[in-house]
This record gives structure tokens, C-alpha cells and sequence, in this order.
């Protein structure tokens, strides 16, 4: 018993060392950011323009403008092969595409962007969904044939 709680101790004194260290490291810090979206009102006057109810087909196109930052970018009421004339290779964007009255998500990551920029960019995911819901389905397309 005397060894398992002498264990427990040397644990937490440790993880108390640790702590300390770490204690004032921003680039440490084991927060991420929340996305925000910089132009709102545009996005959801999008939303209820080209994805209304009577609508059977369109897209809306979410870009990074800073590190955590979306912007409302483009929209159109084409298909897929419109909405790929808008897709940056050396950005990550994410776009609601409606086809046959489904709508899809779908996150571009373009071939030309960094395993960092991937990496920190994957932390917005959750926040890009929310701000484009609802949606039926989701992808990831790396290349244009994707589509």
C-alpha cells in the first residue's frame, strides 16, 4: 500500500511541475478557437435565397479571411461544376451544395494547402457545419474529380 500511494504522490507532484511550466505558454494552450463568420447576415440571406424551400439546386461558399475567421464568399444556383469554378488549391472552404433536393456539405482542401494549415484548420470544422446547417450528407473533396 505504502509503494501505490508513494506512486500517486510522485504522480501529482509531476503533473503539478508540469503545470507550472506550462503555466503562461499561449503556444500551449490546449483551447482552440471558435470560428466566427465575419459577414452573417450575408450568409443567411444566401441561405434563404438560393437554399429556399422552392429552390432544387445551388450552393453556398464559406473562405477563410483570418486564422479563425469565415467570410460568405460567393453562392450560385448552378451545380457542382459552377460551384468547382470557385474552389481555391491553395485554401481550405466549405461549401452547402443542394442537388436533387438533398443538401450537401462538403469541405475543400485544396491540394496545394499544408499539413499545418490542415491541421489547424480542422478545428473549425464543427463551427463551419453549424453555420451552414441543415445538410443531409457530408464530404471532404481534395481535387476537382471529387466532384
Amino acid at each position: 500500500m505504502f509503494k501505490l500511494s508513494s506512486y500517486l504522490v510522485l504522480v501529482l507532484l509531476i503533473a503539478s511541475a508540469t503545470c507550472l511550466r506550462l503555466k503562461g505558454r499561449s503556444d500551449l494552450a490546449l483551447t482552440s478557437k471558435v470560428a466566427r463568420i465575419d459577414n452573417e447576415a450575408d450568409l443567411r440571406n444566401a441561405q434563404a435565397t438560393v437554399l429556399g424551400s422552392n429552390s432544387k439546386s445551388g450552393w453556398i461558399l464559406l473562405s477563410y479571411v483570418g486564422p479563425s475567421t469565415l467570410h460568405f464568399s460567393a453562392s450560385g444556383s448552378g451545380g457542382a461544376s459552377e460551384l468547382k469554378n470557385y474552389l481555391q488549391d491553395d485554401q481550405i472552404q466549405y461549401a452547402v451544395l443542394r442537388a436533387g433536393g438533398k443538401d450537401t456539405f462538403i469541405t475543400w482542401v485544396g491540394p496545394q494547402v499544408g499539413i499545418i494549415e490542415k491541421g489547424k484548420k480542422s478545428a473549425n470544422l464543427g463551427d463551419a457545419q453549424s453555420f451552414l446547417q441543415p445538410f443531409h450528407s457530408q464530404i471532404t473533396a481534395t481535387s476537382r474529380n471529387s466532384f
